[in-house]
C-alpha cells in the first residue's frame, strides 16, 4: 500500500465502513495535513492541544466558506424557484425521501456555474463543479487566506528596533 501504517490504518478502516473512494482519499489528505503541520508528529503523541491549533491555523478559511454558502444558497433557492433546484439521488434514497432532492442539505457545496439536463430524466439542474475547477478555487482560497494572516502577523518594520517605536511593546 503505502509507506504510512497509519495511513493504511485509515484507509482500511474506511473501507470496512463502506465509505466511498472519494470520502477516504479526504480521510487521509485531511489526517497527512494535520501530521504535516505538526512536524510529522505521530497523532498518538498529540492531543486537543494540538487539535485546537490545527483548527486555528484553518480558522481563516472559515469566513470564505461562509460567504460562499450564502451565496450558492440563494442561487439554490433561485433555482428551486424556477424549478430546476434539485440534485440527482440514488433511486432508493430518493424514493425514501422524496423532498431531499431539493432540500438545501443534500446540494452541492460547489455546483456547476451552468445549468445541465439530466440524462436520465430529462429535468435540468445543476451537477457538481469539475474537479479541476475546484481545485483551482480551493488552492486560490488557501493562498488568499494566507496572504490575509501574513499581512495580519506581519511587523511593519522587522528590522527596526522596538526602541524607535515606545508604543510597540518588546517581545
Amino acid at each position: 500500500m503505502s509507506q504510512s501504517p497509519l495511513l493504511d490504518q485509515v484507509r482500511t478502516a474506511v473501507r470496512l465502513r463502506h465509505y466511498s473512494i472519494r470520502t477516504e482519499e479526504a480521510y487521509v489528505r485531511v489526517i497527512r495535513r494535520f501530521i504535516l503541520y505538526h512536524k510529522k508528529r505521530h497523532p498518538r503523541e498529540m492531543g486537543v492541544d494540538e487539535i485546537r491549533q490545527y483548527l486555528s491555523h484553518l480558522q481563516p478559511l472559515a469566513e470564505p466558506l461562509r460567504r460562499h454558502l450564502a451565496k450558492i444558497r440563494l442561487q439554490h433557492e433561485e433555482d428551486v424557484r424556477l424549478g430546476c433546484g434539485g440534485v440527482y439521488l440514488p433511486y432508493a434514497l430518493g424514493r425514501k425521501y422524496p423532498n431531499a432532492a431539493t432540500d438545501w442539505v443534500w446540494q452541492y457545496v460547489f455546483p456547476a456555474a451552468k445549468l445541465s439536463v439530466d440524462p436520465r430524466t430529462g429535468g435540468r439542474r445543476r451537477r457538481h463543479a469539475s474537479e479541476d475547477r475546484l481545485r483551482r478555487a480551493v488552492k486560490r482560497a488557501i493562498r488568499d487566506a494566507e496572504n490575509r494572516q501574513d499581512c495580519c502577523t506581519a511587523s511593519p518594520n522587522t528590522n527596526a528596533s522596538n526602541e524607535s517605536r515606545p508604543h510597540v511593546k518588546k517581545v
